[in-house]
């Protein structure tokens, strides 16, 4: 499979004393269709309580190769704020989505959540 969209992802920002970082390595993701899957593709947002986007929406390259019931990314996403600096029930919002020959258009497979609790309980 030949990665046909760039991606938007960002690099990884300055560090910061007593700031932490996040990266989330994504190797490969396990999808019962995954061979029918067409240019698949991850989008990951962190949004707040109330939905708003708290960073830029960044999203992954198409899929490098599709295995058995595997997907193979093997990209990092840098989250574009300081674990810190993220708002009580910030969440880490991943999308894995493809394109759908039937209805000409990007689907949503599925999609998974990372929220973060009071820093204190994370770094305590």
């Amino acid at each position: 499979m030949v990665s046909l969209l760039p991606g938007t992802l960002l690099p990884r920002l300055p560090s910061e004393p007593g700031m932490t970082l996040l990266t989330i390595r994504i190797e490969k993701i396990g999808l019962k269709d995954a061979g029918q899957c067409i240019d698949p593709y991850i989008t990951v947002s962190v949004k707040d309580l109330n939905g708003i986007d708290l960073t830029p929406v960044q999203d992954t390259p198409v899929a490098s190769r599709k295995e058995d019931t595997y997907v193979h990314f093997n990209m990092d996403i840098e989250l574009q704020k300081h674990v810190e600096k993220l708002t009580k029930g910030s969440t880490v919002v991943v999308d894995v989505l493809n394109f759908r020959q039937c209805s000409n258009k990007n689907v949503l497979e599925f999609t998974f959540l990372l929220t973060f609790a009071p820093i204190c309980n994370i770094l305590g």
